[in-house]
Order: structure tokens, then sequence, then C-alpha cells
């Protein structure tokens, strides 16, 4: 479900959404299989999309993807099953679910070099969520490349 490698995120049905993708590219291959729609956020440039509920080899989940511009920056599932009716304090059993998905796919991991998982309650919803958050500096090295020889030309071998 969540690549250790690459941090992307890949369903049953084909989708699969990796960091700093394009989310309209996102969309189109998920175009026809349900409904998408989109919220701003309160930070500048950034819009929320809703893509519903996606199986996975973990079971179902609600699917919301944050970007800023046109870019995915977060992934956030939350796990959708019958025995989550009743509600728990703080949603705490998806929590245990989400933190399962962290310690089998992640191995326990929750820090990366394309970015972080974590777990975070929604108050306003009273869901868990799982949340992948690629970097947004990832693909940019700390220091300009320093070319150390150019080769300009070939000298031709003596005959």
């Amino acid at each position: 479900m969540i690549s250790l490698r690459t941090g992307a995120v890949s369903f049953t049905n084909g989708l699969e959404i990796s960091a700093h993708a394009d989310v309209f590219e996102v969309a189109s291959s998920y175009a026809g299989k349900g409904e998408i729609c989109s919220r701003m956020l309160p930070a500048s440039d950034w819009l929320q999309w809703t893509f519903g509920i996606h199986f996975s080899d973990r079971g179902s989940f609600q699917l919301l993807i944050d970007c800023s511009g046109k870019f995915v920056q977060r992934i956030l599932l939350s796990h959708e099953h019958s025995f989550y009716g009743v509600q728990v304090s703080k949603d705490r059993e998806r929590r245990i679910f989400h933190e399962s998905i962290i310690a089998t796919d992640l191995r326990g991991q929750c820090e990366f070099e394309w970015g972080d998982v974590s777990c975070e309650f929604d108050a306003q919803t009273g869901r868990d969520w799982l949340v992948i958050s690629y970097d947004t500096f990832s693909k940019v090295p700390l220091h300009p490349v320093q070319v150390e020889r150019t080769l300009w030309a070939h000298e031709e071998f003596p005959e």
C-alpha cells in the first residue's frame, strides 16, 4: 500500500499516487470511477481533493489529497469499516489500525528522505487519519552540483 522507498500509495483499482505527482493526472486516471471534489485550505494556494473510498490490500480507505498548486504534498487516508460505528475516544481503534500499517509497510519508521508519516486525529470529523507528507525539498540537492572537468573536444587518435 505505501512504498517504503518512495512513499507512493497504491490501491487495488490501479490508482497510484507518488510524491509531488500532478493532481490533474491523478484525477484523469481516476475519471469515471467516482466523484472528485476539491475545497480551498486556509494556506494560500493549497487545495484539498476528496477522492472517495478506495480499496487496497489493507481494506478500504477514505482518500484525501492536499496540493500546493497542482502538486501532491500530502495524502490523508482513513480506514473504513463497520466496526468503527461506535465513537471511541479520539477514534483509538482506527488509530491502532493506522499504526499497524506504519509498522508493517514502513517497518515502524516515520521519517524518510521523501517525507514523513504520522497519525492525526481530526476533532471536527471525529476521525483519525494516516497522513503521508512529502518533503517539499526532497528533490532539491543541498549544494549545487560541482563539475570537476568538462570535455570540450575529442583528440584524434594517432594512426
